[in-house]
């Protein structure tokens, strides 16, 4: 069963538009260890400068293996200082599909 998970971003405040261009180099190198983007959005309401990245992977084994992969990347490892600057934290959830849900 694919394996689902939400990363929240806290963006800084002012920093939305660099953020989004720091997220548009690290995405492509997310999706080359099997994470799938199936959508992305900006609060426009409740907490400001928050950005939702809806995600998939085939499972959890394909999870374990992107976050060593992802930890072992050069160009990851180069681009994380830059995003840190338009950061304020992230939280990251797995979900489960609930029954009736198109995403079974």
């Amino acid at each position: 069963m694919a394996l689902y998970l939400t990363n929240t971003v806290r963006v800084k405040p002012g920093h939305m538009q660099g953020y989004t261009a720091y997220a548009a180099k690290v995405i492509p190198i997310y999706e080359k260890y099997g994470v799938k983007f199936l959508g992305t959005f900006a609060a426009v309401g409740g907490d400001a400068n928050r950005v939702v990245f809806l995600v998939s992977m085939r499972d959890w084994a394909a999870y374990g293996d992107a976050a060593q992969k992802l930890r072992a990347d050069a160009e990851f490892q180069r681009l994380e200082s830059e995003g840190g600057i338009h950061i304020d934290g992230n939280t990251i959830q797995a979900l489960m599909p609930v029954p009736g849900s198109a995403m079974q």
